[in-house]
């Protein structure tokens, strides 16, 4: 991808954690399957404290960085800009 392009997803928080539509989002971006990332999420962030944060708030909304990454996760989307 080139530089500040973004790949938006959504998905159903009641069948996919947000945590799994993210690194959905950046297999995407790099153009692998998501065993084959070479981010491991965990190593950024505590995954399963924002798949609960998101769980408890459909309002929330969290930005942080991956790497080259920018992430948004809103609700029921996530968007990642490279």
């Amino acid at each position: 991808m080139n530089d500040l392009d973004t790949v938006r997803t959504s998905f159903d928080p009641s069948t996919t954690p947000p945590s799994v539509a993210l690194a959905e989002a950046i297999a995407a971006i790099e153009n692998v399957p998501i065993t084959d990332l070479n981010q491991q999420l965990h190593d950024y962030i505590d995954t399963e404290a924002l798949d609960e944060l998101m769980d408890r708030s459909k309002e929330a909304s969290v930005r942080f960085s991956i790497d080259q990454y920018d992430v948004r996760v809103n609700g029921d989307s996530v968007a990642v800009t490279c």
